[in-house]
């Protein structure tokens, strides 16, 4: 569906890392001023290094930019923000929640390290890193664990991190996903094949480097461990009723799809002519005499999620009048796909029937 940006810099060399993002529409941004802004959460993207945030509004084509000094809170996807002061730090920084459980949190922020110019005559420039400043708090607040970790190499560095992650394993041994994330490889196992073989290597490189811990916190998402996820299973906890959905009928001309890693940003249009049906809880895509159909297992919040064979993905409806091309339409059918299969997005410009 979407893939933030998590830029960092490893020896002067500036990489993109890979991350996932949920389907929640409940991704928001509190200012410093208490103003709530919804953020489209197809559109955004949370930029380490350069500090800010880069998002859209429900409906809006334009791209706004926010940054990280002047936010107070935001729910993004699997992000959890929030501006806090901890223990001995000297002011309050904007912190990610990374894990709760039992009563503990892991909590913390990412600091941006400039180094001095390297290399004979200084020809090389500097480079910028990025610090892990975590802690490990008890239910009232009070830290447990302080955790430090900026990557380097070298066998005592690979010990030292060692003992950091020890201290999460300690607390959290007991939370299957934060387990698995820190055991885990999110750059380690993923498809990065989209970027120049330059990049590629350096990435590899990264990867080699790059110990247990610094894969955790170089994608700083947030476990409830105390609240395990359910996805992708056709037994919703969300759905308190059985599903009760209208019988409803569009026709669409145009079809515009934002493929996979293009970070809200590049589209494509197709001229394609088909119906969307939705009867019997059932919703079905027909285009050139060819019916794909899915079983509508929950509707909350304008919000319909469908069963594809154990992957759920995600549809929504809104009413908007426009012109694609020489198309004109008055209704706007979002199909979001499931993550774990690509996380692309189409949208179905459509006329209701």
């Amino acid at each position: 569906m979407k893939h933030h940006l998590l830029r960092r810099t490893l020896f002067g060399i500036t990489v993109i890392l890979l991350s996932t993002k949920t389907f929640s529409q409940k991704a928001f941004i509190v200012t410093n001023d208490n103003e709530k802004i919804i953020v489209d959460d197809n559109f955004y993207d949370i930029q380490i290094v350069d500090e800010e945030i880069d998002y859209k509004t429900p409906n809006s084509d334009d791209k706004k930019t926010i940054k990280f000094k002047n936010i107070n809170t935001a729910m993004l996807g699997e992000y959890d923000m929030k501006r806090m002061k901890i223990a001995d730090e000297k002011k309050e920084q904007l912190c990610f929640t990374v894990a709760e459980a039992n009563g503990k949190k892991i909590v913390g922020y990412n600091k941006i390290i400039t180094t001095a110019n390297t290399g004979a005559n200084f020809q090389n420039g500097g480079a910028t890193v990025i610090k892990h400043i975590y802690y490990i708090l008890d239910a009232n607040g009070g830290v447990i664990e302080k955790i430090e970790d900026m990557i380097s190499s070298g066998d005592k560095y690979i010990k030292a991190m060692k003992v950091e992650e020890d201290k999460i394993r300690k607390h959290f041994s007991d939370c299957k996903e934060v387990m698995d994330r820190l055991s885990g490889g999110v750059l380690k196992n993923a498809d990065y094949t989209k970027y120049s073989k330059f990049e590629r290597k350096m990435l590899d490189r990264m990867a080699a480097n790059m110990t247990n811990i610094d894969v955790f916190f170089a994608t700083p998402t947030y476990s409830n461990c105390d609240e395990p996820k359910q996805e992708n299973s056709s037994v919703q906890t969300d759905v308190k009723a059985p599903v009760s959905i209208p019988d409803q009928k569009y026709s669409f001309g145009k079809i515009s799809t934002i493929p996979m890693g293009s970070n809200g940003t590049k589209m494509t249009d197709y001229s394609f002519k088909g119906t969307i049906v939705i009867k019997d809880n059932l919703i079905s895509f027909i285009t050139k005499g060819v019916e794909t159909k899915y079983k509508i297992i929950s509707y909350q919040d304008g919000i319909i999620k469908c069963d594809d064979n154990g992957k759920i993905h995600a549809v929504t409806i809104t009413s908007e009048t426009g012109k694609k091309g020489s198309f004109a339409y008055d209704t706007k059918v979002t199909f979001l796909v499931d993550k774990k299969m690509g996380g692309s997005t189409s949208y179905y410009w459509c006329n209701k029937e």
